[in-house]
């Protein structure tokens, strides 16, 4: 097997890249949801909230959210749809960095069944300087039944998980 080298240096002993060459990593975090939550409302509500704080005003902020969820008819419909939503208020309003729509048409064959699945969501945004912000993580019903996000303790493949990172 080869031996891989970077400007004629071992692989332990590469301290930086070559300038010219990507860019910086300065801060990740990694938030993990504590708790199982639904909801059956057609507005969005927040059911988890983050803080973060950027090192750099001239950095770029990047969201990737992943999670398992599921649509439940809720003894009222067979198809249900949802939304979640990735939010910053890091400008000091509320923007929405990226959101996914949820559905589950047509796969329940009574409106007490439900439908498990697990994905992902990312986005970015230039930082707004070197203060605290919060970033919400929202979500909906698009009509009718009920959306639930799972937690670390349900042995779900993908349990909520957001990572932050900085990058300059």
């Amino acid at each position: 097997m080869a031996i891989i080298t970077l400007n004629n240096n071992s692989l332990s002993s590469v301290t930086a890249l070559p300038s010219g060459v990507g860019g910086k990593v300065l801060k990740v975090e990694k938030f993990i949801n504590a708790h199982d939550v639904t909801t059956t409302s057609s507005s969005y509500s927040s059911f988890e909230s983050f803080s973060f704080t950027p090192t750099s005003a001239s950095s770029t902020i990047y969201f990737h959210l992943t999670l398992c969820y599921q649509l439940y008819g809720n003894a009222t419909h067979t198809d249900v749809n949802g939304s979640i939503a990735l939010v910053s208020e890091a400008t000091g309003s509320d923007v929405t960095i990226s959101a996914q729509d949820l559905a589950a048409v047509g796969v329940f064959n009574s409106n007490t069944g439900f439908y498990e699945q697990s994905g992902s969501i990312s986005g970015s945004q230039a930082s707004q300087g070197t203060s605290a912000f919060n970033i919400n993580l929202r979500f909906k019903t698009l009509g009718s039944g009920r959306v639930r996000v799972f937690n670390t303790s349900n042995n779900k493949v993908n349990p909520m998980t957001l990572t932050v990172m900085e990058v300059i």
